[in-house]
């Protein structure tokens, strides 16, 4: 993909000409700065980004022609133009592309993998809003951090495979570090769909409470909603 057009050089000391890493300059009229170049420009700066950016660093998505392009373009290659509940642009993957990803095994997590970051979220997040700490749904929105020794409290997992999970965990996004030995969730999980984030709520139920009746009632509906085999349909 082609990248926007470098900017004036910008100073320091000069808060008229700063920019941020990731600011987008709006377009000026000369005719190389086409819809497509600037959907181009702003879908490189989402794509390559590690967490969501703030729309002051793409005022292209204001004109509602270049956000239509840059949707249109996203769909072509199978991606989305998220818009988070903090107001900062993303992209992600569609609920029935990321569905068919799993299904098919690509870019899944290892079990080890989704355990420590089950746990990681029953720590920072599910355990903190259970207790009033915190009543938003937000995963990245958390003051709460946990440690490796605290989930080494799960006697399934051995200190090394979770110190490993977790590496891979931090270099995909997933989970993020706050100061040295603190673990939080990253900034990949706000490249989720609200659908998918009431999944990962839901999972982390059934992880916490198997047996319980919303466990149950969960599962029960999951069930339902798979697909039939042609075998289970014609015995």
């Amino acid at each position: 993909m082609h990248c926007a057009p470098h900017p004036p050089e910008a100073h320091a000391d000069d808060p008229d000409t700063a920019t941020s890493p990731h600011e987008l300059t709006q377009p000026d009229a000369s005719p190389q700065h086409s819809s497509e170049h600037i959907s181009r420009s702003v879908i490189t700066a989402l794509e390559i980004a590690r967490g969501p950016l703030p729309p002051r660093d793409l005022p292209a998505l204001n004109d509602p022609d270049i956000r239509a392009h840059v949707q249109a373009a996203l769909a072509d290659i199978g991606r989305a133009l998220i818009r988070t509940p903090q107001g900062t642009w993303t992209t992600g993957y569609p609920d029935p592309v990321a569905e068919a990803l799993a299904a098919a095994g690509i870019g899944t997590l290892s079990p080890a993998e989704r355990t420590v970051l089950a746990l990681v979220l029953l720590h920072t997040v599910a355990l903190p809003r259970a207790q009033g700490r915190h009543t938003h749904p937000h995963w990245n929105a958390t003051q709460h951090s946990v440690t490796l020794r605290e989930l080494a409290r799960n006697r399934a997992l051995t200190k090394t495979t979770i110190r490993e999970a977790l590496r891979t965990l931090t270099a995909a996004g997933m989970v993020d570090t706050a100061g040295q030995g603190n673990y939080v969730p990253g900034p990949c999980l706000q490249r989720l769909s609200e659908t998918r984030i009431a999944a990962l709520w839901e999972d982390l139920i059934l992880a916490g409470r198997p047996d319980g009746h919303l466990a149950r009632a969960i599962a029960r509906r999951r069930q339902a909603a798979r697909p039939t085999s042609p075998s289970q349909e014609y015995p």
